[in-house]
C-alpha cells in the first residue's frame, strides 16, 4: 500500500497543480475579456457622444433653416415657385431624414449604456449617470420668428437660434454622456 501511495501521490499532486493552473488561466482570460469589453464600450460611448450631438445639432439646425426660409417666403408674398419655398421644403426634408438617423443611432447608445451597467460594478452613481443618458431631454424647438420680421432680423434670429441650439445639445445630449464617460474612464483598466 505504501508503494502504491508512493506512485499515486505525485500524480495526484500533478493533477492538483494542473487544475489550479487551469483555474488561474481561465480567471486571467476572463479579466482580459472584461477589460477588452470595457475598452470597446468606452470607445463606443465616445463615438456615440460625437455622433448624437452632431445629429441633433444638424437636425434642429435644418428645422431652423426651414423656418427661416419659410418666413422669407411669406414676406415675399408666398409665391408658389420661389427659391425660399424650395429651400423650406429641402431643409424640412433634411430635418426629417436626420430625425430618422437619430432614431437609428439611439439603440446603439442604449446598448452601450446597458453594457456599462453590466461590465462595471453597480453603484448608485453609475445608475444615476446611466439613467441620465437613457432619459436625456431633447432640445426644444426654437421659437418661431415673429410675423413680418424683416430679413435682417431673421438673420439675427437664425444665428441666435443656432447658438442656443448648440448650447442645449451640449447640455442635454452631450452632457449626460460626458458625465458617464468621465465616471467610467478611470475604471476602464
Amino acid at each position: 500500500m505504501l508503494d502504491l501511495l508512493k506512485y499515486v501521490m505525485p500524480w495526484v499532486g500533478a493533477l492538483i497543480v494542473v487544475y489550479i493552473t487551469h483555474l488561474f488561466h481561465r480567471s486571467r482570460e476572463k479579466q482580459l475579456r472584461d477589460r477588452e469589453a470595457r475598452v470597446r464600450l468606452f470607445g463606443t460611448l465616445m463615438g456615440q457622444r460625437l455622433l448624437l450631438s452632431q445629429l441633433y445639432v444638424s437636425a434642429f439646425e435644418a428645422r431652423i433653416f426651414s423656418d427661416f426660409h419659410e418666413q422669407l417666403w411669406r414676406l415675399a408674398g408666398a409665391p408658389p415657385d420661389s427659391h425660399d419655398c424650395k429651400e423650406t421644403q429641402r431643409w424640412m426634408h433634411r430635418s426629417e431624414d436626420l430625425g430618422l438617423e437619430i432614431a437609428r443611432a439611439h439603440p446603439d447608445l442604449c446598448q452601450a449604456v446597458a453594457c456599462a451597467r453590466i461590465l462595471f460594478p453597480s453603484t448608485t452613481e453609475l445608475s444615476k449617470l446611466t439613467d441620465a443618458v437613457y432619459n436625456h431631454e431633447v432640445p426644444p424647438h426654437s421659437d418661431w420668428p415673429k410675423p413680418n420680421t424683416q430679413p435682417a432680423e431673421l438673420e439675427i434670429w437664425k444665428t441666435k437660434s443656432v447658438e442656443q441650439l448648440q448650447q442645449q445639445v451640449r447640455k442635454m445630449i452631450r452632457g449626460p454622456i460626458d458625465s458617464l464617460v468621465a465616471y467610467l474612464e478611470p475604471r476602464v483598466c
